[in-house]
């Protein structure tokens, strides 16, 4: 059997009673910050009640609901102290709406709790959070993360665990977010922590903390920022038509994208100007720009110009550039540099080859051997002295023919003649034996 009861207090005993006056002071605690409305509607199909320990559960689809709120899920419980309630606990796929200056918010998540004593609602499981401005849809914003807890005292809601943000076409995620919520239910101010990102449909920004203010746009950046920019804007985004084939490009002309590092970025979204402070580093096709501090200026929604200021220098492959100011234009793709410039040409030497040592030329095959003098043998002597003598001439000779047929082989080969190992105490006696015998 479907339980319901359609209240208005006190008008009713029992069951019906009891249970209207705990859901009056759980709205009244401020469910979360829900006005109580004169009347409120619960169904279930079942109930059940623990008067000792104050518990009472719903279940088979709960609904309970207010002028301006609406609650529902699969199962509730609900705790009372007295006649104060503590806590409320929804599970299996609970939702709670409410609505408030025109602001639609929503909260789905596997379950939701409430803690009356510190009244914070505790939202676990898949947990999605819409919050919709009827009169201005380009303002709405989603919140999804595996567990969001809402303090509605401080107007504080943190988001934990895959945390994702989606507004407009722009999409921002981090393990970690506390978005700060408005008297009226919008959120205000979303602070991405341990790491976060966020994609536009010109921009994509990496940083340790991204602040985003969700009222103007805004956007706050600061350790290990970078930044990747579109240097032109897609002709849906520019003009509100289909894209079109991209016209040849001109001499100079680039569709590279820009990159920024720097240690804080901050993007003004009304004036479309983004700053980069600190240790910036500017990467634009073959410019590499550095310098203290780097302004992108936009005109149309379309990166026009950087200026970077207080002493910057820029190397365009082979060239390096210093100045006060330098500032490089998109369109064409030029930089200028003003106040003090230093210019530099970075020559860069060519490799020399690796010398391989000399090789030894090989004979020439068709180069005739050089032709050694035949030695003519002398008459024997008839002094055995004579005979000694005669040998040893006749020896010297022999090498002196040696050592010149050698050098003529040497010269026939165009080599350099080895030196002759030679007996030189042999040839000094042949030489004495020779001027003796004259």
């Amino acid at each position: 059997m479907m339980l319901v009861a359609a209240l208005r207090f006190p008008t009713k005993t029992g069951f019906a009673y009891s249970l209207g006056l705990l859901l009056a002071a759980l709205f009244l605690l401020g469910c979360p910050g829900w006005a109580l409305a004169n009347n409120v509607y619960i169904a279930a199909g079942h109930q059940h009640l623990e008067p000792l320990n104050g518990m009472t559960t719903l279940d088979g689809g709960v609904v309970i609901k207010t002028d301006t709120a609406t609650m529902s899920a699969g199962s509730a419980q609900m705790v009372l102290s007295g006649s104060a309630p503590q806590s409320l606990v929804m599970n299996g796929g609970a939702s709670m709406t409410r609505l408030e200056n025109n602001v639609e918010q929503t909260i789905h998540a596997n379950q939701v709790a409430v803690d009356f004593a510190t009244n914070d609602v505790n939202a676990q499981g898949s947990v999605s959070t819409q919050m919709a401005d009827k009169g201005k849809p380009a303002d709405n914003v989603t919140i999804q993360s595996d567990d969001q807890v809402f303090d509605q005292t401080n107007h504080v809601m943190r988001a934990i665990g895959h945390v994702k943000v989606t507004k407009g076409d722009m999409v921002a995620t981090s393990p970690e977010a506390v978005i700060t919520m408005g008297d009226d239910g919008q959120a205000k101010k979303a602070l991405f922590k341990n790491g976060a990102k966020l994609v536009s449909s010109d921009q994509i920004l990496t940083a340790e903390l991204i602040t985003i203010d969700l009222a103007t746009g805004d956007i706050y950046a600061e350790k290990n920022t970078r930044s990747q920019i579109k240097s032109k804007p897609d002709d849906a985004k520019q003009t509100g038509k289909k894209p079109q084939p991209a016209p040849a490009a001109k001499a100079g002309d680039t569709k590279d994208d820009v990159e920024v590092t720097a240690d804080f970025q901050e993007l003004n979204q009304d004036t479309g100007t983004l700053i980069a402070n600190g240790n910036a580093v500017v990467n634009y096709g073959d410019f590499i720009a550095k310098g203290p501090k780097a302004t992108f200026y936009s005109e149309n929604n379309t990166l026009d110009h950087i200026t970077l200021t207080n002493r910057a220098e820029i190397v365009d492959n082979d060239r390096r550039v210093i100045g006060d100011t330098v500032i490089i234009t998109i369109d064409p793709r030029q930089f200028t540099a003003k106040g003090n410039v230093q210019s530099f040409m970075q020559t860069k030497q060519k490799a020399e080859p690796e010398k391989k040592p000399d090789a030894r030329p090989e004979p020439d095959a068709s180069q005739p051997a050089a032709k050694t003098k035949p030695v003519s043998a002398k008459p024997a002597a008839a002094k055995t002295g004579s005979n000694k003598t005669s040998n040893n001439k006749t020896s010297a000779h022999q090498s002196a023919q040696a050592v010149s047929a050698t050098v003529q082989s040497a010269k026939a080969t165009k080599q350099a003649p080895p030196k002759p190992a030679i007996n030189q105490a042999a040839l000094n006696e042949a030489l004495m034996l020779e001027e003796a015998s004259r």
